[in-house]
């Protein structure tokens, strides 16, 4: 099925907080500034920079959604945006209310509506959906080479 014929109820399921393992609130939730800022040896982002990379691409696909304008860079460079330890609570927040904008909008858009830069709707949420689910993989894989893995003593997958 492509994402332009999915059902509403089932783009809402993809890009909803809840899954069949851990959901993106999970990964995220209870880690503290320190954690999220730590970056893992080898590795060429914190946790941080990567939710900010993943908001910074929420929030412009919830945009393109609401207004059918696009909203792409010019530079990569643009998407990874800094992260002070202050900013990160509100990052945090700003990612929650991403996700639950994205489910909303997955349930009430019209999905077949094609955007000023040529996607439908249902393509740029459905598409979001899988650049979210990438990123939250590379989460997973830091907090484990951090120690902090699994979140609470909850599922490991």
């Amino acid at each position: 099925m492509t994402a332009t014929a999915a059902r509403p109820r089932e783009l809402a399921r993809l890009v909803s907080l809840s899954q069949d393992f851990v959901s993106p609130r999970g990964t995220v939730e209870a880690l503290d500034a320190d954690l999220a800022l730590a970056q893992p040896a080898g590795w060429p982002h914190s946790i941080a920079q990567v939710l900010a990379h993943v908001v910074f691409w929420q929030e412009r696909a919830i945009k393109a959604a609401v207004t059918g304008q696009a909203t792409g860079t010019r530079h990569a460079a643009e998407g990874w945006p800094p992260v002070t330890r202050e900013e990160w609570p509100h990052l945090t927040r700003r990612f929650l209310t991403a996700c639950a904008d994205i489910e909303g909008l997955a349930g009430t858009a019209d999905l077949e509506h094609v955007t000023a830069g040529g996607h439908s709707i249902g393509h740029l949420l459905a598409s979001n959906a899988q650049h979210t689910a990438h990123h939250m993989g590379q989460i997973v894989l830091m907090r484990r080479l951090l120690g902090a893995w699994p979140p609470g003593g909850g599922m490991d997958w």
